[in-house]
């Protein structure tokens, strides 16, 4: 496995994953205060948002794309 960072400046990132991300090295605080989302998300589970799902699904589209030009 490989570690990636990622990030989006939505609500749902800034505001309950962000700074779960940035404890596991995969993000950083870019958005939000560097506060625990002690609201909306308390255990601090990790996961990306639906911006970052879309891009991930459409990234075989995007890769056979650039490898025709």
């Amino acid at each position: 496995q490989q570690q990636v960072w990622v990030s989006c400046d939505c609500g749902d990132f800034t505001f309950r994953l962000e700074y779960a991300l940035t404890q596991r090295r995969s993000s950083s605080i870019q958005e939000a205060r560097a506060l625990p989302p002690e609201r909306t998300n308390p255990k601090m589970k990790t996961r990306l948002c639906k911006h970052l799902l879309k891009i991930i699904q459409l990234l075989p589209q995007i890769q056979i794309r650039l490898s025709q030009s």
